[in-house]
């Protein structure tokens, strides 16, 4: 952790822990390296099976989980708890490593907006509560059929690319948002807004848009592909929002 903090080629800092023989020595170096990169924990052994089997392996036992966690999100770190989560929030914090501040949804279909909303609120995640200036605007350039506050659906508003640009513009000046995460599920080839679209939408934009796109395994691909230089691409409804509400809970 010492040298990692002095490593100029190190953005973000993923540790797995098992066991700690010294847990405050842990947390001091902790606070000391979450000052320069970003850091993500994971610690295994909440069960007694696995503080059991942890003795076993590192000589050292887990120890109480929920007071680690507690003093890892004290130092400024970011908790998750699985080995997926803390894959996916190394690969966000490399790719955006400066997001601060609540997320914001967009979406083309209301339910996928108010079940996102949901699984963040689970996760421990943080919506932004948009600025009266951002509402506002968004109620004068969406129809009432559509969702104008956050999560927002713009439904077939969305086909008109100067409002949808519109749109992310206005999440992009708004002071409360630190990601937008756009989901989109589409079974080709009814009402595809194509890859080239999406791209020239997020041209420009300095706060990071994480895109949930959820297709054929080939669509998949190919707007993953497209989409390599200008966004994070997720498959899994459930990966990316879990990833995103760590990252706005710390």
């Amino acid at each position: 952790m010492n040298f990692l903090s002095k490593d100029p080629e190190t953005e973000v800092v993923a540790i797995y822990v098992e066991g700690l023989e010294n847990g405050r020595a842990f947390y001091e170096e902790l606070k000391k390296l979450v000052r320069v990169k970003r850091v993500i924990v994971m610690k295994a052994g909440r069960s007694r099976v696995a503080d059991k089997a942890s003795l076993s392996h590192t000589g050292s036992l887990a120890g109480d989980f929920e007071v680690f966690r507690a003093a890892v999100k004290q130092a400024g770190a970011i908790f998750v708890e699985t080995p997926i989560e803390l894959v996916d929030v190394a690969k966000i914090l490399e790719r955006f490593p400066e997001i601060s501040g609540g997320i914001a949804i967009v979406t083309i279909q209301a339910g996928l907006g108010i079940v996102a909303s949901d699984l963040i609120e689970e996760k421990g995640g943080r919506l932004a509560e948009l600025e009266d200036r951002t509402r506002e605007e968004l109620k004068r350039l969406l129809p009432p059929l559509t969702m104008r506050e956050n999560p927002i659906d713009l439904s077939f508003t969305a086909l008109d690319f100067s409002k949808f640009r519109k749109v992310l513009e206005l999440l992009e000046d708004d002071k409360t948002v630190g990601i937008i995460v756009f989901l989109y599920a589409v079974a080709p080839p009814s009402w595809v807004i194509p890859a080239n679209t999406l791209k020239d939408a997020l041209n420009g934009l300095s706060k990071p848009v994480i895109i949930g796109y959820f297709s054929t395994p080939e669509d998949f691909e190919s707007v993953s592909k497209e989409l390599k230089d200008a966004s994070i691409v997720f498959s899994s409804l459930e990966r990316l929002l879990t990833a995103v509400a760590r990252i706005s809970s710390s």
